[in-house]
Formats: C-alpha cells, structure tokens, sequence
C-alpha cells in the first residue's frame, strides 16, 4: 500500500468519512490527511470530488518513504507511510 496526501479546501464531515474509509487515515492538518492506499491518486480524487462538491479544491499526491516531520507528529505519520 502507498501512502497519499490529500489536501481540500473548507471543512467536510462527509468528506472526513470518505477519506478514512479509504484505509488507514491520520488528518495531519485541518483538512490535511495521509491515507495508506492502493488506490491511485485519481481514484482518489473522483471518490472525493463528488462529496466534496463543485466549488471545493481537491489535491492529492503520493508520497515516497523519505519525509521529515516535527517529533510530536513523526510517530503518526510513520506509522501510516512505512
């Protein structure tokens, strides 16, 4: 499984539902999350886009295993890209 950022604009509780139901999920920031994944970014984005709606921006990335993070997130978000 690959580890993806997704990034929206606004504040939805559908929305945090769809991505946890993605797989394993940290919100890292408000409306910031990581999510370990098969999906494809793309498959991502279109299970997302609809929930979201029209006027919200969507983003997401895959991630490789290098990152730097403060300590008090380093654990979290380990555990969901390693």
């Amino acid at each position: 499984m690959n580890a993806k950022l997704i990034r929206y604009d606004g504040t939805s509780l559908d929305a945090e539902t769809a991505i946890q139901s993605l797989g394993a999920s940290l919100c890292i920031f408000e409306s910031t999350w990581i999510v370990k994944s098969d999906l494809a970014c793309k498959e991502i984005y279109d299970r997302l886009k609809p929930i979201l709606g029209p006027d919200v921006n969507l983003i997401v990335f895959a991630l490789s295993r290098s990152f730097y993070a403060s300590p008090e997130t380093n654990a979290a978000i380990v555990s969901i890209v390693l």
